[in-house]
């Protein structure tokens, strides 16, 4: 949901009252759709809030959270006497997963078949929106043969908050000149995979 102010002036002696809309498309798809009550008296200017509730744009796309981009919508709007206007708005998004880095791994002696790992990850929730969801992950070889595992971790990130944390792993006791980290981030828009190649 998305609040949005706006105010008009109602320059005409009729009183303007009943339902205003906005209705938003995206490539022909009704996206969203908002509604609020007016009731403005003549010759005044009138201030105002809809709440419009549109479909996320990461919705089935999760590897957007990772990126800023627009999109050109076209809203309809519904206005009482005035009846139906158009016109394109285009809509900036900042990314939810924002900055993400993966940093350098340490090492830890476990037992004799595993050692720990910790993984340093960073993000900054630049969006409109809470990320929530679970990170967790598998560490690979140069074959992608999976040689261990990144424990789970819950993520709960609201707008212009930072993210870090130190994941933990455990990883068989091989030597390996490269290794490769799968990291899963599972969201209520979807599941996003990150690999980060470690040398």
């Amino acid at each position: 949901m998305i609040t949005i102010p706006f105010s008009f002036d109602n320059r005409s002696p009729i009183n303007i009252t009943g339902p205003f809309s906005i209705s938003v498309f995206y490539e022909k798809e009704k996206i969203g759709f908002g509604e609020t009550i007016l009731n403005a008296s003549p010759y005044s200017s009138y201030y105002g809030n809809l709440n419009l509730y549109i479909k996320s744009p990461w919705l089935e796309n999760p590897e957007l959270l990772m990126y800023s981009f627009s999109r050109n919508y076209t809203l309809i709007f519904s206005l009482p006497i005035i009846g139906n206007t158009e016109r394109v708005e285009t809509i900036s998004w900042n990314p939810p997963i924002g900055n993400l880095s993966i940093g350098h791994p340490y090492f830890m002696n476990y037992n004799n078949t595993h050692s720990k790992i910790l993984i340093p990850i960073y993000f900054e929730n630049k969006g409109i929106i809470k990320i929530i969801g679970n990170l967790s992950g598998k560490i690979l070889d140069v074959n992608n043969d999976t040689i261990g595992i990144i424990d789970r971790t819950h993520i709960d990130v609201i707008t212009n908050q930072i993210f870090f944390t130190n994941m933990t792993g455990y990883i068989e006791n091989k030597s390996l000149d490269v290794i490769k980290l799968l990291i899963k981030f599972e969201t209520p828009y979807g599941i996003l995979e990150v690999m980060k190649i470690v040398k």
